[in-house]
């Protein structure tokens, strides 16, 4: 098919065939792209072949659109958001429904950092004497 569409001949049925059935390597999909854009012939035979085609729809799908169309789907989707919305609110009863008071907060102590700070001071360390480094070295050429 690609040297077909490089002379400038035709498209064939076969060719229009494979397109259909995805089984053009990507180079001809690209030459069948390319020769459709600027053949009016070739565009107006994949446009009746396309027409022909038989789409089969899965079974039960009518009733399925059918069903979504008259709003079943929103009285599922509102179902589930009272569901969702009473256990967030539940949920946020039991947290705060007095299991926790201000005599407890005063109890929790603030972490302790000490390894962190140990950390923090090394790299800090470390930095300066690479800047301390650097300095005795800018005046210097290589």
């Amino acid at each position: 098919m690609c040297e077909k569409t490089k002379t400038g001949q035709h498209l064939t049925q076969k060719d229009i065939a494979k397109f259909q059935a995805m089984e053009l390597s990507p180079d001809a999909l690209i030459a069948f792209a390319e020769h459709i854009e600027t053949c009016p012939a070739c565009a107006e035979m994949l446009a009746q072949a396309e027409e022909q085609m038989d789409i089969h729809v899965p079974k039960g799908f009518a009733p399925e659109v059918r069903r979504r169309a008259a709003g079943e789907g929103k009285r599922d989707f509102y179902r589930y958001s009272i569901r969702v919305g009473a256990a967030v609110c539940a949920s946020l009863a039991l947290l705060f429904g007095g299991s926790f008071s201000f005599d407890t907060a005063k109890e929790i102590s603030a972490p302790k950092f000490e390894l962190l700070d140990k950390m923090t001071q090394s790299i800090s360390d470390f930095s300066n004497s690479i800047i301390k480094w650097e300095g005795l070295f800018d005046g210097q050429k290589k």
